[in-house]
């Protein structure tokens, strides 16, 4: 039973931070253009799924899996918007540091967090997981 009382405290420490982090983009934002709009409601779902997942990970697993998904639709959009914006500039591969915005940094991010949440989202689980385990008779 005090295993299942420290998950809600970590909720309820959690709760205040994740309402001030979804709340911001509404207070900070300048100009509500398209742009705005999906970062600022996609960060408040982001938290809500959040909160739900830490309140009881087996009763809202659906949370976890929308969480997944929203990770995976931010890479697919930054993988495409560089795409997009890399036809025609010197994008493909910069100058600069790393970390730099590119075409090849975004199809890195891509395929190292977009498709293993994409997998995670469809699947419930991760192609990895099974490996390691014995099977249970």
């Amino acid at each position: 039973m005090a295993e299942r009382k420290n998950f809600h405290l970590l909720f309820w420490v959690l709760l205040p931070v994740l309402i001030l982090i979804a709340g911001v983009p509404f207070y900070t934002a300048h100009a509500w253009d398209l742009k705005n709009i999906a970062a600022a409601t996609g960060l408040s779902a982001f938290c809500a799924l959040l909160a739900l997942t830490v309140y009881d990970a087996k009763k809202f697993s659906w949370a976890a899996r929308g969480m997944a998904f929203l990770v995976f639709l931010l890479f697919a959009f930054y993988l495409g918007s560089q795409v997009l914006r890399g036809i025609g500039a010197h994008t493909w591969y910069p100058e600069g540091t790393r970390s730099t915005v590119s075409v090849p940094n975004a199809i890195k991010g891509f395929l190292v967090f977009g498709l293993p949440c994409l997998i995670y989202t469809i699947f419930g689980n991760t192609l990895f997981s099974k490996w390691g385990h014995k099977n249970k008779v």
